[in-house]
């Protein structure tokens, strides 16, 4: 009898092992799963993040810095440029921080100028025609323009204001800023900036002369 109780303890004692191993692994593969899953979805939080930026991303910004610089002209800035009215404008390539025209300056430049003539701001002088006379000037840079070139280009082009602009890589992002001034005597009738997201395409476009 003694030796019976003992056979059924030592079967008991292996059964509880086997059932404690098992609970073991099962605990195993459901922190395994847990894992899986956590990365499945961080994976699918870190594509959710990603910015593109197409055309529709630029044009948007585009838009909503022209509506700014045209609507902020006040007729005090237009008195004190001396003029009660602008009618014809010409868009310079923007330029970056070392004056060097890039794709992606001439790309917004564009953009800054459709967007004037779909919303019928003003007239806009063709680009062809700007860099003509910007040759003829012997001016390669529009970065250090001082009133007297703006008012010889104004002529030149029956321009009555110019839309400048610069693009800044600040390492985080890359900040646009966007001056209007009129070109008889170099007032700044207004100014605005936005920010774009620093992709790989943004930077390519902008070191791409």
């Amino acid at each position: 009898m003694k030796k019976t109780y003992q056979n059924s303890q030592k079967s008991g004692e292996k059964a509880g092992r086997g059932k404690g191993k098992d609970f073991s692994s099962t605990s195993t593969f459901t922190c395994l799963l847990s894992s899986i899953f956590c990365l499945l979805l961080l994976a699918g939080c870190a594509k959710q993040v990603i910015i593109v930026t197409d055309a529709r991303y630029y044009e948007g910004k585009i838009k909503a810095l022209t509506d700014q610089l045209v609507k902020s002209v006040t007729k005090e800035k237009l008195a004190a440029a001396g003029t009660d009215k602008i009618n014809r404008v010409a868009v310079m390539d923007f330029i970056n921080f070392n004056g060097k025209v890039s794709i992606l300056g001439k790309y917004l430049s564009s953009k800054l100028s459709e967007t004037i003539i779909e919303k019928n701001y003003f007239k806009v002088v063709q680009r062809g025609e700007v860099l003509g006379v910007l040759k003829v000037n012997n001016i390669v840079s529009t970065g250090g323009l001082n009133n007297e070139t703006m008012n010889r280009l104004g002529e030149g082009l029956n321009a009555d204001a110019f839309f400048l602009g610069e693009i800044i890589d600040l390492g985080t992002n890359i900040d646009i800023n966007v001056k209007f001034i009129s070109s008889k005597n170099g007032e700044i009738l207004s100014a605005a900036s936005f920010n774009i997201d620093r992709t790989r395409s943004a930077i390519n476009l902008m070191e791409t002369f």
